[in-house]
């Protein structure tokens, strides 16, 4: 059997159990690398080499590295799929390896820029723009903010419902529109305490709600791109360097790694998946983080006089210069008087 004619096959059967957008993913990654490449070859005469070229290839027209991964990961499990059903009998796909990746860190605003966000978007008029706080101040996607209704919100409790996401896109039907689906993994639903900084703001948007909507415009819900060229455009307007909304979630990771929020409860906030994709794409906040923590361990030095050098992070986090070669046991002399 001809490779196209076993994707195509494949995924008629997926599109009966999994999510639209997940089809949508494996279809396009099927039409535009697998089987322009390798459709008009037999299951059986794609050999280890011939998978491996096969991503040489993809790595050699500049896809990015998360582009790769899907397109292998697709055409894997179709592979895998022919060889547990018997229409294979090999698929070497434990063969295929992808190319080398250093995780790229994750781009964020610094603190000045985030203030001047937050005061552009307060002082607006523009309620909509509120969806920017909200992003900034929990950590929600493009697609969970402007997916939330008023029922996912519990002003009570102070609680918010990441429960859906959405998204713009031809549906079962060939039809283009919203598409409201579950949050991208199991992990993604979850409860977010509203913080007590963005409640009067969140609840400013529910008293002049208009629909079912938390961020909408005349009744309706926000469209993506218009949401992400409202964000682009007030960017602009402040003299800030573009970037995407997302750099809004991460901005969110990265403050709240920064003033300490522990890495377990950063990462149940932002609905990752496990916790070492919180490790590996905040790896450069974590290491300040541990450099700083670290530095505690010398007020221990401190407290039992071991005789080691004071650094220049305790000298600084005291706001005192002693010589060079002073010790902690000189520091306690100090406070006594008996440095000149």
């Amino acid at each position: 059997m001809k490779i196209t004619e076993w994707m195509n096959r494949w995924l008629e059967e997926c599109s009966t159990r999994l999510k639209w957008s997940t089809i949508i993913r494996y279809s396009e990654n099927s039409k535009c690398h697998i089987c322009p490449m390798l459709g008009d070859k037999d299951l059986e005469d794609l050999s280890a080499d011939t998978l491996q070229d096969f991503i040489r290839t993809l790595e050699g027209k500049g896809l990015a590295y998360n582009t790769i991964a899907s397109i292998v990961s697709t055409l894997k499990m179709a592979l895998q799929e022919a060889m547990r059903t018997g229409v294979t009998k090999v698929s070497n796909t434990g063969s295929m390896r992808l190319p080398e990746h250093t995780e790229k860190e994750a781009e964020c605003f610094t603190v000045q820029e985030q203030k001047k966000i937050i005061k552009a978007v307060i002082r607006s008029v523009d309620l909509r723009l509120y969806g920017i706080l909200i992003s900034a101040g929990m950590g929600l996607r493009i697609g969970e903010l402007l997916a939330l209704t008023w029922d996912d919100v519990n002003l009570h409790s102070k609680t918010i419902r990441i429960c859906k996401t959405s998204y713009y896109a031809k549906d079962r039907n060939g039809v283009y529109g919203r598409i409201v689906t579950s949050p991208k993994t199991h992990k993604s639903a979850r409860a977010i305490p509203i913080p007590d900084i963005l409640y009067p703001y969140i609840k400013e948007l529910y008293e002049n709600r208009d629909c079912k909507h938390v961020i909408s415009w005349k009744g309706k819900p926000v469209k993506m791109r218009t949401y992400q060229a409202l964000f682009s455009r007030l960017l602009s307007q402040l003299g800030i360097r573009h970037r995407g909304f997302h750099a809004l979630r991460h901005t969110f990771a990265t403050r709240a790694l920064e003033c300490g929020i522990d890495v377990k409860t950063t990462s149940e906030i932002l609905g990752h998946s496990n916790i070492n994709i919180t490790l590996q794409r905040y790896t450069h906040v974590l290491m300040e983080h541990m450099r700083k923590e670290l530095g505690k361990m010398e007020m221990f030095f401190m407290e039992h006089d071991l005789g080691i050098p004071v650094s220049s992070y305790i000298q600084s986090t005291m706001n005192i210069s002693y010589p060079a070669a002073c010790t902690a046991h000189d520091i306690h002399r100090n406070t006594l008087g008996f440095f000149p």
